[in-house]
């Protein structure tokens, strides 16, 4: 064994050296003949030093992470470990998220111009990778920077996803069988039939990536807490140790920042990264753990907040359009916040948005578009009040209507979530609940702060949200199903212990 591992070690050198030259060689020239072809008005406001610098992130990253892949494929191919478990338990996601795509791609009649098939958002995602402005939706943008030196052409997002989600789907497969070794967990494999999960699986928004990086996240933590990984290490830490634990303060960090409502994984997040591999007991090495998750919030958190563009901020916008749509809103208790409200925004455009559209126009935002014409384009071309008056008092409308409000932020969840589908979120919202209650019942407190945390994301999302769309809920789709199914193991008894990876 020993002499394999060795051998595997020279292999994973030899293949991760070339393959890094190659897209680090291959991805600059990709990246310097793009840079000069964009034609949308995505630019890097940064300037040369800063490009260079997250030009140079990425790369570092990129090899990385191609050195952590091709180490797996190697372990899986020649050690019969947990890497090969893995591998197997992830082959199905890959041949149906491969399928999936591939026939998307023909079906869009795109052909050889793979630029073209991303688009909206993703499209000024993507130029803002080539632009080297990581700040695109927070981070996005590097990220496909990322990719595209993993796999040097203009679909490499979309391989990349696909082979880490496989990998997700295929550590959770592993992970919940190799502790209860029961055959329901092939179940998942039936539920990742879904559309959303075929659908979000092949795309690369934002919200699809969190999803599965929140997904990996709690179930690692989850198993690696209820298995007491932290029992069988011993001080000094194993240089995979030291890399486990990065990894998993890095996804943490960057889960609170890439998605405002995560703010809670602050400290959510920290408790969990303690349970799961700090004895609390030794006191020395909890202060050092809680420093390290500190520093890198803030090395994820700072950046971005110094030189970032603001996302776009139509939150309070649309909360208001959704307020003026409640028929027992009193606008008499409001009129001196409406007038305000009238000088930014023109109500009567909002009324008539309301009055045509009707729940319809909680999953639209034709309201801050062009879009249609501008049918329903609501904001004033001469605003006499600044942007801070209007949200003040839109603020104030909410502290003097607040069951108004909440009651139009049950209808934007409502208008999310109640296809007849699988794209329903009131069964999983159910499923959380569930497990939820039945965690408490059970004393599972890693379980209970783990869903709590999904609660509190969603009441946020529902709260703020521009529109009721149903990615915002990815990530509780994803943990309802998979975390329920723990539950339902759990119910049946069938519990066996593993060790932890």
């Amino acid at each position: 064994m020993k002499q394999i591992v060795k051998e595997n070690k020279t292999v994973v050198l030899l293949i991760s050296a070339i393959w890094s030259v190659l897209s680090v060689l291959f991805g600059l020239i990709f990246i310097k003949k793009k840079y000069s072809t964009i034609t949308s008005n995505v630019y890097s406001s940064a300037g040369r030093e800063a490009q260079f610098f997250w030009l140079f992130i990425a790369i570092i990253i990129a090899v990385f992470s191609i050195v952590l892949l091709v180490n797996f494929i190697i372990n899986a191919i020649t050690i019969k470990g947990y890497e090969r478990q893995i591998l197997v338990c992830s082959l199905p996601f890959i041949l149906l998220l491969s399928v999936c795509f591939f026939y998307s791609y023909i079906r869009a009649g795109v052909g050889y111009s793979s630029y073209n098939y991303f688009v909206g958002d993703v499209r000024n995602v993507w130029d803002s990778a080539v632009r080297l402005y990581p700040y695109s939706f927070v981070y996005t943008s590097e990220l496909f920077l990322i990719c595209f030196f993993v796999f040097p052409f203009s679909l490499a997002p979309i391989a990349v996803k696909i082979l880490f989600e496989s990998f997700v789907m295929g550590y959770v497969v592993y992970r919940i069988n190799a502790h209860y070794k029961s055959k329901l967990v092939y179940l998942l494999y039936v539920f990742c039939l879904t559309m959303p999960f075929r659908h979000l699986g092949i795309g690369v928004e934002r919200m699809h990536w969190y999803g599965f990086v929140y997904l990996f996240v709690t179930v690692k933590l989850y198993f690696d807490i209820l298995e007491g990984i932290k029992k069988d290490r011993r001080l000094p830490l194993k240089v995979e140790d030291w890399i486990t634990e990065l990894i998993m303060i890095f996804m943490i960090s960057l889960l609170t920042v890439w998605r405002r409502e995560g703010i809670y994984l602050l400290l959510f997040g920290g408790i969990l990264l303690i349970k799961a591999y700090v004895d609390v007991s030794d006191k020395e090495r909890v202060i050092k753990f809680i420093l390290s998750f500190a520093i890198c919030e803030l090395l994820v958190f700072v950046p971005v907040m110094m030189n970032g563009v603001a996302e776009k901020g139509i939150e309070i916008d649309a909360i208001v359009v959704h307020i003026l749509g409640e028929p027992s809103l009193d606008r008499q208790k409001v009129r001196d916040e409406l007038d305000v409200v009238d000088q930014y925004i023109d109500i009567a455009i909002v009324d008539k948005y309301n009055s045509e559209m009707g729940l319809h126009g909680f999953e639209m935002n034709w309201f801050d578009t062009y879009y249609n014409d501008g049918l329903y384009y609501m904001q004033r071309e001469q605003k006499t009040v600044s942007y801070e008056q209007f949200e003040k008092a839109v603020i104030s409308i909410i502290k003097k209507e607040p069951l108004v409000f909440i009651k139009s932020r049950i209808k934007a969840y409502y208008v999310a979530g109640h296809s007849l589908s699988s794209y329903n979120l009131f069964i999983p919202l159910g499923l959380i609940l569930m497990s939820f209650a039945w965690s408490i019942v059970k004393n599972n407190y890693t379980m209970i702060m783990i869903l709590l945390g999904v609660l509190l994301h969603v009441t946020i999302t529902t709260l703020a949200m521009p529109a009721s769309f149903f990615k915002y809920f990815f990530h509780m789709w994803l943990l309802a199903y998979v975390f329920a199914l723990i539950v339902f193991m759990d119910f049946l008894k069938v519990k066996k212990h593993s060790n932890g990876y």
